[in-house]
């Protein structure tokens, strides 16, 4: 990954704490409502989709991987 690559990929990851982080809402609300609005994280070329949330951990698996119990691939973000 070059410089610019990681120095854009931090960047998107800082905005997007920025923006779960300022509404404290999103912690209370039931899984399948809040999928609704977070919007995918795009992470070398990959589309991630919300899955689950809990304690200011938010995870992320691509689509056909829904089933959290058997991925292969996931974003974890922490808040």
């Amino acid at each position: 990954m070059t410089g610019l690559a990681m120095k854009t990929l931090k960047l998107m990851l800082v905005i997007l704490v920025a923006t779960l982080s300022a509404s404290a809402s999103l912690a209370q609300e039931k899984p399948a409502k809040l999928a609704k609005r977070i919007a995918p994280i795009v992470f070398n070329g990959t589309e991630y989709h919300f899955r689950w949330s809990q304690g200011g951990q938010f995870e992320f698996t691509p689509s056909g991987q829904e089933n959290l119990d058997a991925w292969t691939d996931m974003l974890t973000i922490w808040d």
